[in-house]
């Protein structure tokens, strides 16, 4: 009964399993795998492409204008108080520039900003001066300038109070010094005094008198003989020093504006969110401007990131059109002259595996290392081309990709090429190189 049953299910299993199934239908019939490997290192440059010359110079100012306008936004900027027109041309909070401080700060310079004592403030003086709600100032600065001027007396001269033993004494500068530069005039009126007019013990022959009476040969005639110089200020440099106090208040006043106008710009302050304005600013002022994909003519204040994009967009669309378009004929061979040959078989697939490897010479992640690989016939005429790769240039890498060349598209017997290729934009300040150290095509070629 055992056996029956055995049977039975051998028989029930043949007519369930028929045996054409246990068959692969699509199991290749023929496979061979050949390809080339080249060693060669070279290096590969920009490439001459007038198709996307002019995009690639557009859309190169305009993110330039992104990374500027990133570090120095419109609020940073300010209408030019100099010139007319909608034009940002100059930087917030700046004397000279903004146009809240063209007139009260921009001051001719009796000093620079620098060139005075750092005065130290009082606890009151302070809280004076960090109060923005307020214009109100200490009138600190002022202590910068002398109140007059001290003599210096150096070797054998001598001073006491404004007299002197000599005519030639030098002036003690201590306040702001490039002021005391540009002063050119005479710092004393100097006046010769002679005998009881000069001051007790600005001589030697002082000191050394006693206070015992004159000997009876009589007087020495010393008084007579002796004379002192009294040093008094000019009316010249009184003036200059008045000058000096009022354009240290003028200044003072500027300071605290500029400060107190910084904090606000851009809501969290200037030193938060300003940062390089000079160069956006010089961008501005040139008037430069950049032609988006519609047409319009745009400066760098109007752009957006949008803009950008768009014309990225439109460079990728044409490195990507298949065909003999005018951006495919920008890319060159890598390796002229060396490529994979092959004979066409009928009913036979190819499917091509190819590796670059290389180095970029520059290190820049905004642009891309261009490549694929083409087939050609004997005949010159273009049979397949592949999607594009790219590669930022930053360190070392290998490019791996493949692509796939159907039966319909070879014909039985004729020869084919695969070649690969390259394309480097050519773009402003750049420089952009890659090294190529070798290359590797391998093809995988399927029969049914």
């Amino acid at each position: 009964m055992a056996v029956k049953n055995i049977i039975l299910w051998v028989i029930v299993g043949s007519l369930c399993f028929p045996a054409h199934a246990r068959v692969l239908q699509y199991f290749p019939r023929d496979e061979n795998i050949e390809g080339i490997s080249i060693s060669k290192t070279i290096i590969l440059r920009e490439t001459n492409c007038p198709a996307l010359s002019d995009l690639y110079q557009r859309w190169h100012n305009c993110q330039k204008c992104m990374v500027l306008k990133q570090n120095c936004p419109n609020c940073c900027l300010v209408y030019n108080c100099c010139s007319s027109g909608d034009h940002y041309e100059a930087i917030r909070c700046v004397a000279g520039e903004d146009p809240a401080y063209c007139g009260g700060c921009n001051t001719d310079q009796l000093f620079s900003a620098n060139s005075c004592p750092v005065v130290t403030l009082s606890n009151s003086e302070y809280k004076l001066w960090n109060d923005c709600s307020t214009l109100d100032i200490p009138y600190a600065q002022k202590r910068g300038c002398n109140q007059s001027v001290s003599l210096n007396p150096i070797g054998e001269q001598k001073c006491i109070g404004s007299y002197c033993n000599t005519n030639n004494v030098q002036p003690r500068v201590t306040g702001c010094s490039s002021a005391f530069r540009r002063f050119t005039g005479r710092y004393y009126n100097i006046k010769e005094i002679s005998g009881d007019g000069c001051p007790a013990g600005l001589f030697e022959s002082d000191e050394e008198e006693s206070d015992a009476e004159e000997s009876d040969t009589g007087d020495s005639g010393t008084d007579e003989e002796r004379k002192c110089y009294k040093y008094t200020l000019t009316d010249e440099y009184r003036t200059y020093i008045e000058q000096c106090k009022q354009e240290a208040d003028r200044r003072e006043l500027c300071g605290k504006k500029v400060m107190c106008c910084r904090r606000k710009v851009c809501g969290t302050g200037f030193e938060n969110n300003c940062v390089n304005c000079e160069e956006r600013r010089d961008w501005e002022k040139s008037d430069k401007t950049v032609e988006t994909v519609t047409g319009e003519e745009k400066e760098c204040r109007e752009l957006e990131m949008e803009d950008c994009l768009a014309l990225q967009d439109q460079i990728m669309e044409c490195i990507n059109a298949m065909g003999n378009n005018a951006c495919d004929k920008c890319f060159q061979e890598i390796y002229p002259g060396q490529y994979y040959k092959f004979v066409g078989r009928s009913g036979e697939d190819v499917v091509i595996l190819w590796k670059l490897f290389a180095r970029s010479l520059t290190e820049d992640n905004t642009y891309y290392f261009y490549s694929k690989i083409k087939v050609w016939d004997d005949e010159g005429n273009l049979v397949y081309e592949s999607i594009v790769h790219q590669k930022a240039f930053v360190g070392n890498f290998s490019i791996f990709n493949a692509a796939a060349l159907l039966k319909d598209k070879i014909e039985q017997g004729k020869n084919y090429y695969v070649k690969l290729y390259y394309f480097i934009p050519s773009v402003p300040d750049a420089n952009l190189r890659m090294a190529i150290y070798g290359a590797d095509i391998t093809a995988v070629r399927v029969r049914e």
